[in-house]
């Protein structure tokens, strides 16, 4: 142990990038849309189930349902996909526009 050196970051682990708290938020799909609106009934019929017993509880629910609801989460899916794209886009044109880089002015002074 006294000759041990930790892996450098070149042949080591890579360190994890640091997510931006003003990232839009990944989109949620359907199933956690249906998820998101059937856990208060799972938990109302059975308050004694811990989160994972519930998960189990509303994936059966899920494999379950009609494939009419089905495609209604779907179609909600769909738009939180898009509406996260869009505000994806519009993050990035920010973040471009704050930081410009302008070589330019960086030769100027020196």
């Amino acid at each position: 142990m006294a000759s041990y050196a930790p892996p450098t970051e070149a042949g080591g682990r890579r360190k994890k990038k640091k997510k931006d708290p003003n990232a839009p938020k990944r989109p949620l799909s359907a199933f956690f849309l249906f998820c998101a609106d059937e856990r208060p009934n799972v938990k109302a019929l059975y308050p004694q189930y811990s989160v994972g017993e519930a998960a189990k509880e509303l994936g059966e629910r899920w494999n379950k349902v009609s494939a009419e609801l089905k495609a209604q989460y779907e179609a909600k899916a769909s738009q939180e996909k898009q509406r996260y794209e869009r505000e994806l886009e519009d993050y990035k044109n920010k973040s471009l526009n704050n930081n410009p880089v302008d070589c330019d002015e960086e030769d100027d002074e020196e």
